[in-house]
């Protein structure tokens, strides 16, 4: 939803000097819309080895490897702010029926924050779901280093809006 600011009101102005009512200035510009925030980047795709959901499995001599997760998506760019809206004519006044001043033109809207980075992909040997594999004499393989989170919608790879990195692990229950 999108949600406008209002403007200022408007202003009247006295003539002193007969005591009449002078004419009143015109209220300003309504503020313009806030800016739709940037999308959230994508999170990298995961290399596991295995994956068990509540099964029975027994590994024996054998080798598992997982290679480097995907790196994560890059956040989108937050949305301009909207132009504000023409501020009001001013009124005339009734004595010496000159103008009184406009109402300003309304303030730009905010820009939408940039969408946050998409998480690194993990690299895991087992994942699990309830019973663990048991196993015997098998050697299991990951990435020597995590995925790299994706970058905010600025182009940002550090800060809070930065996707993390991905998961590294042997074996994992999730």
């Amino acid at each position: 939803m999108n949600v406008e600011g209002g403007g200022g009101g408007g202003g009247r102005i006295e003539n002193l000097s007969c005591g009449n009512g002078g004419a009143v200035g015109g209220s300003g510009g309504g503020g313009g819309c806030g800016g739709h925030g940037g999308a959230g980047g994508e999170g990298g795709g995961a290399s596991i080895a295995l994956a068990s959901v509540g099964s029975s499995i027994t590994l024996e001599e054998c080798t598992l490897v997982a290679v480097s997760g995907g790196v994560g998506g890059r956040g989108g760019p937050g949305q301009p702010g909207g132009k504000g809206g023409p501020g009001g004519k001013g009124g005339v006044n009734s004595v010496t029926t000159d103008l009184a001043c406009p109402g300003n033109s309304g303030g730009k809207g905010g820009d939408g924050g940039h969408g946050g980075g998409g998480a690194g992909g993990p690299s895991v040997g087992i994942a699990s779901v309830g019973l663990a594999p048991s196993q015997t004499g098998t050697t299991i393989q990951v990435a020597t280093s995590p995925a790299a989170g994706g970058a905010d919608g600025s182009g940002a790879t550090t800060g809070s809006a930065a996707g993390t990195p991905g998961l590294v692990a042997n074996a994992h229950d999730f």
